[in-house]
């Protein structure tokens, strides 16, 4: 009986430390729903993204999602999703991750905002790191323009990243070589999903094992 209460306990000491519940950074309840900075798109602001930093346990990164509305253009907005880290001044390294092409549905507002979300399957991030999960059109321009405007907070509400553009044009490269541009104190209205990595998992079912062999040993 000495050795299953012993299992039994240390089960008990790990469950709390486990959520399976996702991790998610969320600005969207503090939107008021219709303030908004643009212009994203072409001919010139290619790139809007936003900072933030990793959770400190483990964390997995399985989506994003930005808000946009497009203003009356010839064209819809064509652009690309990306994840890269930030070096605190601009993209570096190599990409995280990159979606294929997305295109907004909205030209003119009709519809209003759309939440265009992204998944990136299970991106690991480094702990407590900061990145840049971004939308850009450089790879897309046409001669013909097609712009947007993205949902905005005012205030620094999410005080571990920011709102962050350039003015990269069709040259995707400047995102990784020069600065970008930020709005002092604001944030995108934004959401980052993010679980925890199985390996603490993995020490639970490791744990729940251990129960297991030592009813059949009794």
């Amino acid at each position: 009986m000495k050795l299953k209460f012993t299992i039994i306990a240390s089960i008990a000491v790990l469950l709390p430390s486990i959520s399976f519940a996702e991790i998610s950074i969320n600005t969207f309840p503090s939107w008021d729903g219709t303030t908004s900075v643009g212009s994203f798109g072409e001919p010139n602001t290619a790139t809007y993204g936003q900072t933030f930093l990793a959770p400190a346990t483990d964390p997995v990164m399985t989506s994003f999602t930005f808000v946009m509305n497009d203003f009356l253009n010839s064209d819809f907005v064509d652009f690309e999703a990306h994840v890269y880290a930030w070096d605190g001044t601009k993209a570096t390294g190599a990409a995280l991750f990159s979606s294929g092409t997305l295109v907004s549905t909205n030209n003119a507002g009709t519809d209003g905002f759309e939440y265009i979300t992204v998944n990136t399957g299970s991106l690991a991030l480094v702990p407590n790191s900061s990145y840049v999960a971004f939308f850009s059109a450089s790879n897309y321009f046409d001669s013909i323009d097609g712009t947007s405007s993205w949902g905005l907070l005012t205030s620094d509400e999410y005080p571990d990243g920011g709102f962050v553009y350039s003015n990269n044009g069709s040259d995707f490269g400047q995102l990784t070589t020069n600065d970008w541009s930020t709005f002092g104190g604001t944030d995108l209205a934004f959401r980052i999903g993010a679980v925890p990595e199985l390996s603490t998992v993995g020490l639970l079912g490791l744990a729940f094992a251990g129960l297991s062999l030592s009813r059949r040993r009794k």
